[in-house]
């Protein structure tokens, strides 16, 4: 998308921008530092939480996201079949299963805490919930395991 965007926006305007890939968490972080003029990121409760703090100027809807529950194809829970979200979760928390968080503060992250508040858990690292801060690529390699992924 910047590779489609910037071009157009900097020879409509001028202004070249740099863009600093990261998750939400860190963007809403250099932002408050002054590191950053614009952000680009995908945890409404945060966002609006940094706006009214008075470290942003107003927040803006652009896209939205899908969130899943990815699992292994042997699907030990039967998850693939429900429609409950907050049934699944539970069926999580019970410890039958690996699930494994992302755990880096990013928009995804955030989303799958407020989730698991939602349905009344608050997953601390354990038999069943490891915490993985390393991104969807190496934690994809927990194929055994379950995790909401955008």
């Amino acid at each position: 998308m910047y590779e489609y965007l910037l071009p157009i926006f900097t020879a409509e305007t001028g202004i070249e921008v740099r863009v600093v890939a990261g998750g939400t968490g860190q963007a809403i972080r250099n932002a408050s530092s002054g590191d950053a003029d614009v952000l680009l990121v995908h945890s409404k409760f945060a966002e609006e939480s940094f706006v009214v703090s008075g470290s942003g100027v107003k927040r803006f809807d652009l896209m939205y996201n899908d969130f899943v529950i990815i699992g292994p194809a042997s699907d030990p829970l039967g998850l693939s079949d429900m429609t409950d979200l907050g049934a699944a979760l539970r069926m999580l928390a019970q410890g039958d299963a690996r699930f494994v968080s992302r755990g880096d503060d990013s928009g995804t992250h955030k989303m799958e805490q407020k989730l698991w508040e939602v349905v009344g858990q608050a997953p601390a690292p354990s038999a069943w919930y490891a915490r993985r801060p390393q991104g969807w690529a190496r934690l994809c390699a927990w194929r055994s395991k379950f995790w909401v992924m955008l």
